[in-house]
């Protein structure tokens, strides 16, 4: 997508996060399948028992075709899918929802850690006191 190239991916899951049908081409299912061992165990071992999604054969065949027809079309939604991701996937958005994802995870951390032992809590602190210092996030909040 930020290559200003048309795309095709399956409309489930995380892809449903940053694209719709104005700046890329959603891919029907046919159903979800259970993820089981098939080949490399170590990779497969953090997916088990969870669901891949089983794009549509068919479904697949007609985005190719349409985009193959329609290249103005596909160039245009091509163009319209990077300036999306220009838009709202910036490195520097990225790094400013990080660091708002760190603060939130801090503060849940110190709530936790009120209950825990003196030598934990002093640790926490002081990598909490590092971090300040160095200005981590003064220079991710800089880039806004």
């Amino acid at each position: 997508m930020a290559m200003g190239l048309p795309v095709i991916t399956t409309n489930w899951s995380g892809p449903t996060a940053f694209m719709n049908d104005k700046i890329a081409y959603p891919l029907a299912i046919d159903g979800l399948s259970l993820i089981e061992h098939d080949g490399d165990p170590n990779f497969f071992k953090p997916f088990i028992g969870q669901k891949w999604a089983q794009p549509s054969v068919k479904h697949l065949t007609q985005l190719l075709q349409h985009v193959y027809n329609n290249p103005e079309e596909a160039s245009m939604k091509g163009a319209a899918a990077r300036r999306h991701i220009q838009q709202h996937f910036s490195p520097t958005q990225i790094a400013a929802v990080v660091a708002q994802e760190v603060r939130r995870l801090q503060k849940v951390i110190r709530q936790k850690h009120r209950h825990s032992s003196e030598d934990s809590k002093g640790l926490f602190l002081d990598v909490q006191s590092s971090i300040s210092k160095k200005g981590l996030f003064k220079k991710l909040a800089a880039q806004k």
